[in-house]
């Protein structure tokens, strides 16, 4: 179904209601992600509350979305969300900012103009793909919401594999020359049996450290059983002596791979397999001639052990450029802003 969303007659709106022809768009896109997934929209809300866009310049496609949608009863208000979108980065092609306004503006009249809700966007746009000046355009959205960018550290495989490997530092370069010496199995695959064996060892993790979860296993692996085969995520477990020590998923789409979960038992840490497990995963990318290795989130206070194994990988630090909202009214913002205290609330 075609929604005429601008006022100029180039720019238009299509609502895409079908599965595998999301999945066909999806594709084209190098910022695709697992949040931008038909499988992630089913698991995160019922899918009658799902809109998945696609913004067109006359017959040139620009970008795709997913836009949650709530709206309160009877008052008709509400929020329209976008999690890690809109894509906007197709393959082959330079990126270009004027590309991502335009389908702001798009956005922004359908959702604001026409349907009267306010506008939310995390966006998947990260400080390394762009130019300062473009960069500056992002710092003079109307309305920033509080919440704070988020800091990642990422690899990047353009380089041969032993000139990858030099670049880790030499403490890092280390462990892992122990770990190949201490005769771990690497094993990898797609297969709910490896996940199975994941969530073992993170429970266990869970347990030992005691510290509160920041992403829920279970529902990354709900999700994961949704996505259509060619989106699920690769699992990789390392073994010593048939025992499980440690383990690691991988979401590869786009350019892009991402390290989603991690977990490692005491095993884990007396044979260094954590360190094998990344330089597995590496090379696997490097194979799938994969440009981009986001090593999925950095907390220095928060927990510097983490933040010492991944930047002992890369140095090269990045962070997204947060989460913003567009509202036309300040009472529906207000509402909509008192939603998220009662959310947080409960």
């Amino acid at each position: 179904m075609e929604l005429k969303s601008m006022a100029t007659n180039n720019l238009r709106i299509t609502e895409i209601t079908n599965k595998n022809e999301w999945n066909k768009l999806l594709k084209q896109f190098d910022d695709a992600n697992i949040y931008q997934t038909w499988g992630y929209a089913a698991l995160a809300r019922d899918e009658k509350f799902i809109s998945h866009v696609a913004i067109y310049e006359d017959k040139t496609l620009l970008g795709i979305s997913q836009v949650r949608i709530k709206k309160a009863p009877i008052i008709n208000w509400g929020i329209a969300y976008i999690y890690r979108g809109p894509l906007w980065q197709k393959s082959g092609q330079i990126n270009d900012i004027d590309t991502f306004k335009k389908i702001i503006s798009t956005l922004k009249h359908e959702f604001l103009d026409k349907k009267k809700l306010l506008l939310r966007l995390k966006v998947s746009v990260f400080s390394d793909l762009f130019q300062s000046n473009d960069l500056n355009y992002f710092l003079e959205f109307n309305s920033y919401l509080q919440s704070a960018s988020q800091k990642t550290l990422v690899l990047y495989l353009d380089k041969d594999l032993e000139s990858i490997r030099k670049s880790f530092t030499s403490k890092w370069r280390n462990r892992l020359n122990q770990s190949e010496k201490n005769g771990v199995e690497v094993v990898s695959g797609y297969d709910q049996k490896l996940f199975d064996d994941f969530l073992g060892i993170y429970d266990h993790m869970i347990a030992r450290k005691k510290f509160d979860e920041k992403v829920n296993p279970r529902k990354i692996n709900r999700m994961n059983q949704l996505l259509d085969p060619e989106f699920k995520l690769k699992i990789f477990m390392a073994y010593k002596d048939k025992q499980p020590t440690s383990a690691l998923a991988i979401s590869v789409m786009g350019n892009t791979g991402v390290y989603l979960l991690g977990a490692n038992n005491e095993l884990g840490m007396q044979y260094k397999s954590a360190y094998l497990l990344q330089w597995e995963v590496i090379k696997w990318l490097k194979l799938r001639g994969i440009l981009r290795y986001d090593l999925g989130g950095i907390d220095l206070e928060k927990n510097p052990g983490v933040f010492e194994f991944k930047s002992g990988i890369t140095k090269n630090e990045v962070k997204d450029l947060g989460t913003f909202e567009f509202s036309n009214s300040k009472l529906l913002t207000k509402f909509v802003h008192l939603g998220d205290l009662i959310r947080l609330k409960f």
